[in-house]
């Protein structure tokens, strides 16, 4: 025997399953890429951006893994593919700094002595991208 009650409209499913199982896997998808980023950059530090005559003359926030340990050479996927949050951390909650006691955060600083080995692992990293833009 059928029942002949009827939902209320309001209590009627509007979309279809489909619909609410795209958009639950987008907003995982969506929460899982802004989740890795904020763990990366929770464990993140300023590194050198641009080195002139005169040593450091600023530097960029880098997450986790946006730059090689101990050779400074920067990470060119991990920006690339994080840019907007980057961008967007770096543009609210950790601008450049033109010094190394001017914020909170880890800062990791260039001695006197070690500029020498950061000109020649940006050289080196300059090198290897054009001879692979020529292959």
């Amino acid at each position: 025997m059928k029942s002949s009650y009827r939902f209320p409209a309001w209590l009627r499913p509007r979309y279809s399953l489909r619909l609410l199982f795209v958009a639950m896997t987008l907003a995982g998808v969506v929460l899982a890429y802004v989740g890795s980023y904020v763990a990366r950059s929770a464990r993140g530090r300023y590194e050198p951006a641009v080195i002139g005559l005169g040593g450091v003359k600023w530097y960029d926030w880098a997450p986790a893994g946006f730059v090689e340990e101990y050779d400074w050479q920067w990470n060119d996927s991990l920006p690339w593919c994080y840019y907007p949050l980057w961008r967007l951390d770096r543009r609210f909650w950790h601008p450049s700094i033109q010094d190394a006691v001017s914020t909170a955060y880890p800062v990791d600083e260039v001695l006197d002595d070690e500029i020498g080995k950061v000109y020649r692992a940006w050289d080196e990293h300059l090198h290897d991208a054009s001879v692979h833009s020529q292959e």
